[in-house]
């Protein structure tokens, strides 16, 4: 029976809707690239190997594209399933020319399944686990969640797929939480120059609403609804590698146990999302020989200067102060030389008639405080 006009009116529109929704996870799922590539002229099969060599130097330069060399080195292997990232390949031109064949040709590439295989072979290859700082601002609304519900929850999925999570009260002792909260609700520009301040190799700074609200012709059910947004930042230009979103609707009688489960399926949902995108950020970040020096109890800000001059001229590059407070001070100093030479340096100095000692240094980061 031919539908009426209304209802045939109402499905084109509804297949209208659903096939721009598909476009658009198309766009975000794949991307379109073209590449040149050429092979020896040795027979019928010369134009398909100048064509695979393309598809392979698209999957390489999308890698190359997302990670450092050294970081792109340990999932190159990566590039001999080239065929399993090429969706479609279309032959744009083919000539033949000095005994060779030259071709060029146009590939949709799924890059999130590239993406997701080169998160997975890099992150266990990396030489140490890398390390991440999770800030999530609750609005709860009506009171209904535990603060840290989200912060939790994200923080347990990259503990868990193995990066080191470093514990906010060390951010705590920099910062009020009046200014974290500046940090994370900023633009991106305020956001970078927190994330600079090095406290991990990557900064994920977020947002959560939670919301809860009766539901209409029932008695006791309230629909709890959550809503997460992260923004990752590398930390060592303060660059905004990535952002996520994601969104859980949970239905019960108790709001504070709907919020709480809303929070944490969303949570769970970006959860995979959240690992790649941590990964790459990493993986992004190119090998530097910064040394990160950090000072308890430095005791104001001029004393902390003196440490600058004398780093700088230790090193010969500009040391940069990156945060100073009364409870904490951090410095980043260019240097590829020895660490026992530097230290001695800086130790063997007077600082507004103090001493700084080494507690402690862990490859290229180091703690270290005043003494009278």
């Amino acid at each position: 029976m031919k539908p009426s006009n209304a209802r045939w009116q109402y499905l084109s529109c509804l297949l209208a809707v659903m096939l721009a929704w598909t476009a658009q996870a198309a766009r975000e799922e794949y991307v379109k690239t073209r590449m040149e590539a050429s092979a020896p002229d040795t027979g019928p099969a010369a134009r398909e190997e100048a064509i695979r060599q393309a598809q392979v130097e698209i999957v390489a330069d999308i890698l190359k594209s997302a990670l450092a060399s050294e970081h792109f080195a340990r999932v190159k292997s990566l590039l001999d399933q080239t065929p399993r990232y090429i969706s479609t390949t279309q032959l744009m031109r083919c000539n033949f020319r000095d005994g060779l064949v030259r071709v060029e040709i146009e590939c949709y590439v799924k890059r999130a399944d590239l993406m997701k295989d080169a998160a997975a072979m890099l992150l266990p290859r990396l030489p140490v686990p890398p390390t991440a700082l999770v800030i999530v601002l609750q609005e709860a609304k009506e009171g209904v969640a535990d603060a840290d519900t989200a912060s939790k929850a994200l923080s347990k999925t990259l503990k868990d797929r193995g990066f080191d999570l470093v514990d906010t009260e060390v951010v705590r002792a920099c910062h009020s939480d009046e200014e974290i909260a500046t940090a994370v609700q900023g633009d991106n520009d305020v956001a970078a120059r927190f994330a600079r301040e090095r406290f991990a190799d990557v900064a994920i700074l977020g947002h959560a609403d939670i919301a809860n609200a009766a539901e209409a012709g029932s008695l006791n059910l309230v629909t709890s609804t959550a809503h997460v947004t992260l923004r990752l930042f590398r930390t060592t230009d303060g660059k905004l590698a990535d952002d996520l979103s994601s969104e859980a609707v949970i239905h019960g009688v108790d709001p504070k146990a709907g919020a709480d489960a809303a929070l944490q399926d969303a949570c769970t949902k970006m959860a995979v999302d959240l690992e790649i995108a941590a990964t790459m950020t990493v993986g992004g970040t190119r090998a530097t020989e910064d040394i990160l020096i950090t000072i308890e109890q430095p005791g104001g800000e001029d004393r902390v200067k003196e440490v600058l001059k004398v780093a700088t001229a230790f090193a010969g590059q500009d040391a940069e102060l990156l945060v100073c407070t009364q409870r904490l001070a951090r410095i980043r100093l260019p240097y590829d030389g020895a660490m026992t030479p530097l230290l001695d340096a800086l130790t063997g100095q007077r600082y507004s008639g103090a001493t700084l000692e080494t507690q402690k240094a862990i490859q290229r980061n180091v703690q270290m405080r005043f003494l009278p």
